[in-house]
């Protein structure tokens, strides 16, 4: 059975000088099928116009937002 990909909202985009930070709220289904929601927080450092670097957090969060 294909996996779901996750419901992403973006609440922020951030830059400054080769970095870019977006951080928002995600939902995501477990291996049991149930829907829980995440936070995520994405950095991306670039060179010449490229991704050359991307750290990730994500945390589970207690209660659902708002997901568009």
């Amino acid at each position: 059975m294909p996996s779901e990909p996750p419901k992403f909202t973006i609440n922020s985009v951030i830059g400054e000088g080769d970095s870019v930070v977006a951080y928002g709220d995600m939902m995501m289904k477990d291996k049991e099928g149930k829907t829980n929601p995440y936070a995520f927080c994405d950095i991306y450092r670039f060179r010449d116009s490229r991704v050359v670097e991307l750290t990730s957090y994500v945390i589970k969060t207690s209660k659902e937002k708002s997901i568009v």
